[in-house]
């Protein structure tokens, strides 16, 4: 009896983790604040996730001075509103006190630049790849991506805006 509780237990808990993993995404998907990053994606394939698009956003590129930051170091991504996206603001170590028309967006320092956390693949289906790749070649490869960003700095991606189509939710 006591071995079947303590297996319960364990799988109580890695159930736990999982749920937990995306649990920060969905809740900024469902009631974040949007935002519009201009971004320069790719189009890889990856064998066990399929097609997507890496997105490398203009707002990950400091901009000012960027010797102060260590690889790997948590950073702070803060954009302010714009038009037809936002405009990137500061990345710093410690999270900015929220204004109004800004918003920060947890972040890795990696190779120059604070690479927003989970918001860098946007997945495409196969049967659309091949249109989003000409999109993106005939939009000399910028496009505009719509995301939500929770209380806590979290992204959810929602749509990928390309030469004046749209992809996602």
């Amino acid at each position: 009896m006591r071995r079947h509780v303590g297996i319960a237990a364990v799988l109580l808990a890695q159930t736990g983790l999982l749920v937990a993993i995306p649990l920060r995404t969905v809740r900024a998907r469902l009631s974040g604040t949007e935002v519009t990053l201009e971004t320069e994606p790719v189009d890889p394939f990856d064998p066990l996730s399929g097609y997507y698009a890496t997105l490398a956003y203009l707002a990950e590129r400091p901009t000012g001075p960027a010797g102060e930051f260590h690889e790997n170091e948590p950073v702070w991504v803060t954009v302010e509103r714009g038009e037809p996206a936002w405009k990137p603001f500061s990345v710093t170590r410690e999270r900015p006190a929220p204004a109004a028309d800004r918003v920060s967006l947890r972040g890795r320092w990696e190779r120059g630049r604070g690479r927003i956390e989970g918001a860098s693949r946007f997945y495409i289906s196969e049967e659309r790849r091949e249109e989003v790749g000409s999109l993106l070649r005939q939009a000399r490869q910028r496009a505009l991506v719509d995301l939500r960003v929770g209380e806590d700095g979290t992204p959810g991606l929602l749509r990928l805006h390309v030469a004046g189509k749209t992809f996602g939710r």
